[in-house]
């Protein structure tokens, strides 16, 4: 990417930011640069930890070593490995068609193909639409025409099965992607999880099941919430615990703006493995917090994350052999 491209880009950032949550600190001019967080922690190997970080840059900077430095239950940690995650990213973009996007499906169809042209690097990419219905339209493809197509057609009517829509999203990406492949949703909603005639709970999945589903395949919702109409303590939630965002578009001539942000902040992205072994081998069941401080060219930012020790698992002893009975006289 060239000066005036990445300048763009930044400007493009920054001109939504007022309205940007995105991951555990809000993105603002002064941070727009640079932002690191830890996106899971796994103890499968235990002792030895392995760490997932996702790194925002303004250019497509590679870190090296020194770059990191990770602590756990605020010890440094002097010796660990990076890797660079070399790995196509996975989006499933889920689109809202109910009937009250009617007015303004043109516009919404107008950004939802210049998201798609944004995610023109090394990615996979599906559609799903939603009203009364979830339509899943296609896999995950790199080939543009099939997406475009997809969008073109999409006819607003019905009601909103929101959380079935998001479930059904989770279920795609579990299925087709890898544990280690970067998993994210990027949802466009201008309304809640309710019937044609405005009744809540249309869907057959409940709000908590479909947060949970998300974390436990560490998959980020972006959310853009497009009017006022919206469940946002539910959109809050979604996008805060799975180290998403929440976007607001208050009218439709905003959306253009926002997709091409989340476009073009996904392609200048990059993930990290690090790979250490913890100073505390005991197998106690505690809970051990880290953190990760990340530093490129005087800007800086922490991650944060946890794990669980693993427990031995207890020995049952076989019960001892009845004694057998004493032979007496006759």
């Amino acid at each position: 990417m060239n000066r005036s491209s990445t300048g763009a880009v930044l400007r493009l950032i920054c001109s939504v930011c007022m309205i940007l949550f995105w991951g555990p600190i809000p993105v603002s001019a002064a941070d727009a640069g640079f932002s690191s967080l830890i996106e899971s922690v796994m103890s499968l190997d235990f002792p030895k930890i392995r760490v997932m970080m996702r790194v925002y840059t303004p250019d497509a900077t590679e870190l090296s070593f020194d770059a990191f430095k990770l602590s756990e239950r605020q010890s440094l940690i002097s010796t660990f490995t990076v890797e660079l995650v070399r790995k196509e990213p996975y989006v499933a973009l889920l689109l809202d068609r109910s009937s009250s996007m009617e007015p303004v499906v043109g516009t919404v169809k107008e950004s939802a193909a210049a998201f798609v042209k944004g995610m023109s690097g090394p990615s996979r990419v599906s559609l799903i639409t939603f009203a009364s219905d979830v339509d899943l339209v296609t896999g995950f493809i790199r080939e543009q025409e099939q997406l475009l197509a997809g969008i073109g057609k999409m006819r607003p009517w019905g009601g909103t099965a929101l959380f079935d829509a998001l479930y059904q999203a989770c279920e795609q990406l579990r299925s087709a992607a890898q544990i280690d492949d970067r998993k994210t949703i990027v949802l466009l909603t201008d309304g809640r999880d309710e019937s044609p005639q405005g009744k809540p709970g249309f869907s057959t999945h409940e709000a908590d099941e479909v947060i949970e589903h998300a974390r436990k395949n560490n998959i980020r919702v972006i959310c853009v919430a497009l009017g006022t109409n919206i469940d946002e303590t539910f959109l809050k939630r979604i996008a805060g615990e799975t180290k998403g965002a929440l976007l607001r578009a208050p009218s439709a001539d905003k959306l253009a703006g926002i997709f091409q942000a989340i476009s073009a902040r996904m392609m200048l992205e990059r993930r990290y493995k690090i790979s250490y072994t913890t100073p505390s081998p005991e197998r106690d069941g505690t809970r051990r917090e880290l953190t990760v401080a990340s530093e490129l060219k005087g800007r800086k930012d922490q991650g944060t994350g946890s794990y669980v020790a693993p427990v031995d698992p207890v020995k049952v002893e076989a019960p001892a052999a009845p004694a057998g009975k004493r032979e007496t006289g006759g």
